[in-house]
């Protein structure tokens, strides 16, 4: 009976092992593997051209090394994923079509001008949360977006005169800063620049923004901290009330304050503004109107709008006086 029972405890964890078997054979699957790009110029999807020679993303873990000097020019047909993406030196990655995305810590370059592009109708996704989802280094290293560039982390620093060229579209979400150290952000023609990051300083360190390339289009979460003071096309988005950051202004194409919010305080000497647009609420304080209405603003807009600058009715006559109807005069409020 006694020996009954022992076999009956051997089967029943011998069952047991069994039972886990896949489970560990899943744990070793699972750990991290690191690709190196080993040829001149290549696909993504050829198992040749890595080494060791499969073709990574097949494992979330998977990391990808592009080495100096090598040139991956693109993915190969279908969509491919890694956990971190590091191009070393003067390589370059080209995401051609479908999309790339990368769960982890993107680095663009180590001692050279590394380059990572994105191809017009493809997607770039960095889908960390980190406030270093994607690094420079090096001197000159650069990202170009032709297509779609999207991330729900931030920039960390570091590298030298680093470059972010935008043609495309690129989106921040989450809460990390968007650029950070001296990376200098370059907006296209027609480029969107969507900071949607609960960041309240979008860009940090000594990064620059150059902004006035034709209908590109910038958009804030609010104007509190609005990198510089010449856009083409301009959104904010202000949750609750938000005040504007006071400057010299010059928006080319058009102001958009969107959302349901309120921007107030909108001011600065030789304020310029073709257009507006709006469906929240928008204050200027003591905003020059004849040179406003000088651009073309529109007059059914003009309900909207509030002026606090606290001076007489002849005071608001002197800058209705280039075009304001005057029937419209009561709905400028100090």
């Amino acid at each position: 009976m006694k020996t009954t029972q022992v076999k009956i405890k051997q089967i029943l964890m011998l069952l047991a092992a069994l039972m886990l078997l896949p489970g560990a054979i899943n744990k070793v699957q699972a750990a991290a593997t690191n690709y190196t790009f080993n040829v001149a110029s290549g696909a993504w999807n050829v198992a040749a051209n890595w080494s060791p020679a499969v073709v990574p993303g097949g494992n979330p873990n998977d990391s990808v090394i592009i080495p100096t000097a090598k040139s991956c020019t693109g993915l190969g047909g279908s969509s491919q994923s890694c956990s971190n993406l590091t191009v070393q030196g003067t390589g370059t990655l080209t995401v051609d079509a479908n999309t790339l995305t990368v769960s982890g810590v993107t680095t663009i370059g180590s001692s050279g001008a590394a380059n990572l592009t994105i191809a017009s109708g493809a997607t770039f996704a960095s889908t960390s949360t980190a406030s270093g989802a994607y690094v420079f280094g090096g001197t000159s290293s650069s990202i170009t977006n032709n297509g779609t560039f999207t991330c729900t982390g931030g920039n960390g620093s570091g590298g030298t005169t680093p470059i972010f060229q935008n043609n495309g579209t690129v989106t921040f979400s989450g809460s990390q800063q968007e650029f950070n150290s001296a990376v200098a952000v370059i907006q296209g023609t027609n480029a969107a620049l969507n900071l949607s990051s609960s960041s309240s300083t979008p860009f940090g360190g000594s990064s620059t923004l150059t902004a006035s390339a034709a209908s590109n289009t910038v958009s804030y979460v609010s104007g509190a901290n609005m990198k510089v003071t010449t856009y083409y096309n301009l959104t904010v988005n202000p949750s609750g009330t938000q005040t504007w950051s006071s400057g010299a202004y010059i928006i080319q194409g058009t102001l958009t304050v969107a959302g349901t919010g309120t921007e107030q305080n909108i001011s600065g000497g030789g304020m310029t503004i073709n257009n507006f647009a709006q469906t929240g609420r928008i204050y200027f304080q003591c905003f020059p109107f004849h040179r406003w209405h000088a651009y073309g603003q529109r007059r059914d807009m003009l309900p909207a709008i509030r002026h606090q600058c606290g001076r007489s009715d002849d005071h608001k006559r002197r800058h209705a006086s280039v075009g304001q109807p005057k029937q419209r005069l009561g709905n400028i409020h100090r």
